[in-house]
């Protein structure tokens, strides 16, 4: 197959362009098309020349690592069984925390076990993937959620075993997560679980009185309650949210 068209460019077959797909408008490249199409109902005959390259830079074939070369030319952190990776996550995970590993799931990598300096918080089999099939990547760089809360902690151990495993990232997430926006009077919260049974949290706002609102993970309402501003007592289902507005 030739590698250069007709005027000398590269073919667009080396770079594995979803030509269909950008024409169609799902990818943000759609652009490109876009102004041809506009050029040409405008009768614009500007020629132009435009060669797409892929992103190269940590991209594996469907989504990118982290990090990029020269900072890191082999995109990732290869653990050998019996390997052991640090990460610091200190003043990040004070409170309630899930940890949310980062990793290439690929059939033939190996298992990684993540520890704090009080528990294992979970163990991450990175072949729980299946084949390839029509993926242009041959694993899948994705996130896992670790079964195990942890508080209030200045490192994770990462320990490898088995075979060969890649580390992109460790992601804290708060069991739950607030925002709240608000004056001198009045104010609105949001608040949003990520724990796995109902949690109970008290927050405080400008005002008299707030209204709550709790819902579960599909958006159903399943509380309303009222409470003193000053100190506010919510009640929130695991994986759903609670609404919370003072005056």
């Amino acid at each position: 197959m030739d590698t250069r068209t007709a005027d000398g460019r590269l073919a667009a077959w080396i770079f594995e362009l979803p030509v269909v797909e950008l024409r169609a408008g799902y990818r943000a490249a759609v652009y490109f098309d876009r102004s041809r199409r506009i050029l040409a109902a405008e009768g614009d005959d500007t020629e132009v020349t435009i060669q797409v390259f892929q992103r190269a830079d940590g991209w594996t074939g469907e989504s990118l690592w982290s990090a990029k070369p020269p900072s890191n030319a082999d995109r990732g952190v290869r653990l050998e069984p019996g390997g052991t990776l640090t990460i610091s996550v200190a003043g990040v995970a004070t409170g309630p925390n899930l940890l949310m590993p980062v990793v290439l799931l690929d059939p033939s990598a190996g298992t990684t076990q993540w520890r704090t300096p009080h528990r294992v918080a979970g163990v991450v089999r990175h072949s729980r993937v299946g084949p390839q099939g029509e993926s242009p990547a041959p694993g899948l760089l994705a996130v896992e959620t670790l079964p195990t809360t942890v508080e209030d902690v200045a490192s994770v151990v990462v320990v490898g075993s088995k075979r060969e495993s890649l580390v992109d990232a460790l992601l804290v997430q708060p069991e739950i997560e607030h925002l709240v926006l608000a004056n001198e009077s009045n104010a609105t919260a949001l608040l949003r679980s990520f724990a796995r049974h109902t949690e109970r949290v008290v927050i405080s706002l400008p005002g008299t009185t707030a209204q709550v609102r709790s819902y579960d993970d599909t958006g159903r309402l399943v509380t309303r309650s009222s409470a003193p501003a000053e100190a506010v007592d919510v009640r929130i289902p695991a994986g759903g949210f609670a609404v919370v507005r003072s005056s």
